[in-house]
């Protein structure tokens, strides 16, 4: 539920903040720079003023208790688990929206710039009528994007019908979209309704449209075109009350130059183009997948399982030529191989396995005589913790100081920034979901990069 959120931060200890900024980002939950750019307000010790119309939380022994407009209150120093109970809270209570300026799109997992890119054009045409057309490769997501699309859009109270164009003969595919009439041919026994009538108020969704014989590309076209059809030895006029969204992995113009596809179908189906990227080039959304992809193999009782920092090191470096149903695939496999249990590098099939130093991580972390967790990258302490909220580290006997490990660990993130973005500030800040200026703060104050060089 956390992913992909955003919190306007309303905190006048500066100290306070980072601690907070960096608990939220171990849930996912990014900072907004303003209440515009926000799911949710976090209230701490800023109380002047109206609040913003968000949903807003208030932090206990901070806010001011005489504020009633909040809608939940969460207590300081929160947990993940205290804080997904109060979102919970929000969203029964106030109908939380989930969105930036309308729709945000949650069902898209990722935080990377090039889904940010891709539910930036769902937001423009969901709550449109138009045919849009998703292309991507094979395994990107492409089904998820559509009926996103659907349950944003103004038809979300109809049906959502689903039909891959590939998987059905080409003989019955006349049938299947538009219906039969009784003795139509031979086995038409009674009369059928079409997926066009089925989708009646509703979407239909055409996947992998590319595979539509030539002959329906013409019947196909004459539906959208004049937006009605008859059933299959029929002569009654149906009105094809639907929206049309269709999906592809092929690349359609090569196969009109090729005369495999009609380019008048194309130009009726190409309406609002949306492309899928495929994983290789979201590597940095993988932790964030296979946390969304463990919950549902939990919540689905298909078993459950966790991956090590050093195992999601490594899957983060893997190409994933069959994109996010590879990724799934993985983990529904190693969840029976290790029911219950918690995948090391060691234990991935070989061809996941990437980076010669990759397995020493999950030594350090069993290692660690202290009792205090390593601080190691981004890809490991803060991934490991947005893999398994449940797997927070263990308090040692003798306690910990937190000041010194929240610092250590803001450090080893910002760090990890400055290298992923080849020290470049204005890149590792948009990576932190911060300021460039406060970056550069932060950076002097840890003696990093080249700032901390010049002084």
């Amino acid at each position: 539920m956390l992913t992909n959120m955003k919190a306007y931060l309303l905190e006048g200890d500066e100290t306070v903040r980072r601690e907070l900024t960096t608990v939220l980002s171990f849930a996912g939950i990014g900072l907004a720079g303003g209440s515009e750019d926000a799911d949710f307000a976090l209230l701490g010790a800023s109380s002047q003023g109206a609040l913003p119309g968000i949903p807003t939380l208030a932090l206990d022994g901070r806010a001011d208790p005489n504020r009633t407009e909040v809608v939940s209150r969460l207590p300081f120093p929160f947990s993940h688990f205290d804080l997904n109970a109060a979102l919970q809270h929000l969203q029964t209570a106030r109908a939380m929206p989930g969105c930036r300026g309308g729709v945000r799109f949650r069902e898209l997992v990722g935080r990377s710039p090039v889904i940010e890119r891709v539910r930036e054009m769902m937001a423009r045409v969901a709550d449109r009528d138009v045919t849009i057309l998703i292309t991507g490769e094979s395994g990107t997501g492409k089904e998820v994007v559509a009926r996103a699309l659907h349950d944003h859009s103004l038809r979300k109270g109809g049906p959502f019908v689903p039909v891959n164009c590939g998987a059905i003969p080409s003989e019955l595919l006349e049938s299947e979209l538009f219906g039969h009439e009784k003795g139509a041919f031979t086995g038409a026994i009674t009369n059928r309704i079409g997926r066009f009538e089925l989708a009646k108020g509703g979407t239909l969704f055409l996947d992998e449209i590319g595979d539509l014989p030539l002959h329906m590309q013409v019947k196909l076209l004459r539906a959208i075109q004049e937006r009605c059809f008859e059933r299959v030895g029929g002569s009654e006029t149906i009105r094809a009350d639907v929206r049309i969204i269709a999906a592809t992995h092929k690349n359609l113009e090569t196969m009109i130059e090729q005369g495999q596809f009609r380019d008048d179908l194309f130009y009726r189906l190409n309406v609002f183009p949306i492309d899928m990227p495929p994983l290789r080039e979201r590597v940095g959304d993988v932790p964030l997948l296979i946390e969304n992809l463990l919950t549902r193999l939990t919540r689905d009782g298909r078993g459950s399982v966790r991956f090590s920092p050093s195992a999601v090191a490594s899957l983060v470096q893997h190409e994933w030529s069959g994109n996010i149903r590879e990724l799934a695939n993985l983990i529904e496999r190693m969840a029976i191989m290790h029911p219950g249990g918690v995948v090391a590098f060691t234990d991935l099939p070989r061809k996941f396995q990437h980076g010669e130093c990759a397995a020493t991580l999950d030594n350090d972390a069993a290692n660690d005589s202290r009792g205090t967790p390593p601080l190691h990258t981004v890809n490991d302490i803060g991934h490991a913790r947005l893999l398994d909220p449940d797997a927070t580290p263990l308090l040692p006997v003798n306690g910990i100081d937190l000041r010194e490990y929240m610092t250590r660990l803001e450090r080893s993130l910002i760090q990890q920034a400055l290298d992923d973005s080849n020290s470049v500030v204005a890149h590792a800040a948009d990576r932190l979901h911060i300021r460039r200026t406060t970056l550069v703060e932060k950076m002097r104050k840890y003696g990093l990069g080249r700032v901390g060089m010049e002084e």
